[in-house]
């Protein structure tokens, strides 16, 4: 069995060297995802946003809600499960409302 690191060396790149040739590429849309946090204080605020902000893909993230709790992201490919699951592990519970695509 091949090592992780010589395993894709028989992959040839295209002329703009970012993707393997013949790979197909996803194209992915832009979505909402909205998750509900309890939030105690400014401070759990502020890393929940943080958390949040850090994720891949995201383009932004904002609170709202009538107590600033829920924590919508916007952005391309984000694992809207696995963020809910980091959101729980650092700031406390944490739920999954809603994943909805954008129109452009």
């Amino acid at each position: 069995m091949l090592s992780c690191e010589h395993s894709y060396k028989h992959l040839k790149l295209n002329v703009h060297g970012s993707h393997p040739a013949g790979a197909v590429v996803k194209q992915t849309m832009q979505q909402k995802i909205v998750i509900k946090v309890q939030l105690k204080c400014n401070k759990c605020r502020s890393k929940a946003m943080s958390i949040a902000a850090m994720a891949s893909g995201v383009q932004s993230v904002q609170l709202e809600g009538d107590k600033r709790d829920q924590v919508v992201v916007i952005g391309d490919g984000v694992d809207a499960a696995g963020m809910t699951t980091l959101l729980r592990k650092k700031v406390g519970h944490a739920s999954l409302e809603f994943v909805d695509d954008l129109k452009d």
